[in-house]
């Protein structure tokens, strides 16, 4: 039966983490399962013996990673000369073998069926997809953030600007230098004029982007009333972000 993915974030307290290599390890390992790294080229006479008790010495000099059940062995075996990235998907298609149970009785999770395959797929793209969404959410946050401390700055240095200007402002009086006060306030005002301007353009900017709507594990981008999305947890995304990874909703149709 397949599991619900929130269900595995909740159970191991990941909803709000990038799941990367250290974590999905520690999720294994915690499951009661050792990892032991091998190479396609030479291994140790351990590692070796090992691979040969569970019938994987073939299969290990082009594979990349196997989940093996026999006894009281609980074994991930995972390519050693690979990235740290690499490493990481591999762990999060065999978690999704261990996760979803595809091996009842002793043996190795190896060839299973092409179900089985696709569902521990499935389970390696939720995870990339559930680090973008919190990727993606701590950058939304963080430019938020940058954005209100950006206005609260812009309109200091107004307010300083305009205290400025009051200060120096001279009483219009009937002598010679009247046209040189004249011109200075005109150009403070012009300089006002032009940082409201700025500080208005910045706005416009910020409010008039499209922003539509995704959910952890869908693969579709949606409108804010659609449906689809009514009782799921959501996150606002860019219309032109959305479009590069995700689906349009055929439900809502977002522009």
């Amino acid at each position: 039966m397949l599991k619900d993915f929130k269900t595995f974030l909740k159970q191991y307290g990941l909803q709000n983490k990038v799941i990367g290599y250290k974590d999905i390890r520690e999720v294994i390992e915690t499951q009661g399962f050792k990892i032991i790294e091998f190479s396609h080229d030479f291994n140790n006479d351990y590692v070796e013996e090992l691979l040969k008790s569970t019938g994987l010495h073939e299969a290990s000099k082009t594979g990349k990673g196997f989940t093996y059940i026999g006894g009281e062995n609980k074994i991930v075996f995972l390519l050693s000369n690979c990235s740290t990235s690499d490493k990481a998907y591999i762990l999060y298609h065999e978690e999704g073998h261990i996760y979803n149970e595809h091996l009842f009785t002793s043996g190795a999770i190896h060839n299973t069926d092409v179900q089985k395959e696709k569902v521990a797929n499935d389970f390696a793209s939720d995870i990339l997809k559930h680090n973008n969404f919190i990727k993606r959410k701590r950058t939304f946050i963080t430019s938020g953030t940058s954005i209100a401390s950006l206005g609260l700055v812009i309109s200091c240095l107004y307010f300083l600007l305009n205290t400025t200007s009051n200060h120096n402002q001279t009483p219009p009086t009937e002598t010679a230098n009247s046209p040189i006060v004249t011109e200075e306030i005109t150009e403070t005002t012009t300089a006002e004029s032009s940082t409201t301007t700025e500080t208005s353009e910045l706005i416009e900017a910020t409010t008039n982007k499209t922003t539509v709507y995704i959910t952890i594990t869908g693969k579709k981008y949606h409108r804010s009333d659609c449906s689809a999305i009514k009782n799921s947890g959501t996150m606002e995304i860019e219309l032109s972000e959305a479009i590069k990874l995700y689906e349009p909703c055929k439900l809502c149709r977002p522009e």
